[in-house]
């Protein structure tokens, strides 16, 4: 029977052609972030972290800050020690390369809540400006997770950029390289 007289064969031919350019568009697609645990003590949940720009903000007359920033928060699981509530707190930190060191040169504390029914909870996105604008940088998210109302913790992560991906340069007028696990920063132009 011939194409014109089947219209299955035509549309499973379509099909077929459909999910072959499907596959070969999700194979060239650019990989994502890939932050690695630097050290985990306790039970601790999974943590999806977003990747963060690096970008110029400022507005007129105001000078241009050197800016870490993400559309959405890292999204954190809960804790497999417990059922219950939990209360998890993230650290954003900001940390430059001393030449045999990371230092924290700014930081923010945000704090979400699991419920007892509930797995996940969503974290702010990142805004943070570092005070200075120049040298090697690294933005990092330490986690920690608590059983409700109690202060010992059920475990802490600490997660770093561990591929180029993870810290996306968008300056404007300052250079910026991308490396896997940190930036470099140049000064304004």
């Amino acid at each position: 029977m011939s194409a014109l007289k089947n219209p299955l064969r035509g549309i499973s031919t379509l099909a077929a052609l459909a999910i072959t350019l499907l596959l070969g568009t999700l194979a060239t697609a650019p990989p994502a972030a890939a932050w690695a645990s630097d050290g985990a003590l306790g039970q601790v949940g999974a943590v999806t972290p977003p990747p963060v720009s690096v970008s110029d903000i400022g507005f007129y007359p105001q000078a241009l800050t050197l800016t870490f920033n993400s559309s959405v928060g890292p999204i954190v699981q809960r804790s497999p020690a417990t059922t219950d509530a939990q209360n998890v707190i993230s650290f954003y930190l900001v940390e430059r390369w001393t030449g045999s060191t990371w230092d924290t040169v700014t930081s923010q504390r945000h704090v979400v809540r699991i419920e007892a029914d509930q797995n996940t909870a969503q974290f702010p996105a990142v805004f943070i400006q570092p005070t200075s604008g120049t040298g090697d940088y690294r933005f990092t998210f330490s986690v920690h997770w608590f059983p409700d109302a109690q202060s010992v913790p059920l475990g802490d992560q600490k997660l770093v950029p561990n591929d180029a991906s993870d810290l996306v340069c968008v300056t404007t007028r300052r250079p910026c390289t991308q490396y896997a696990g940190h930036i470099t920063i140049g000064p304004i132009k």
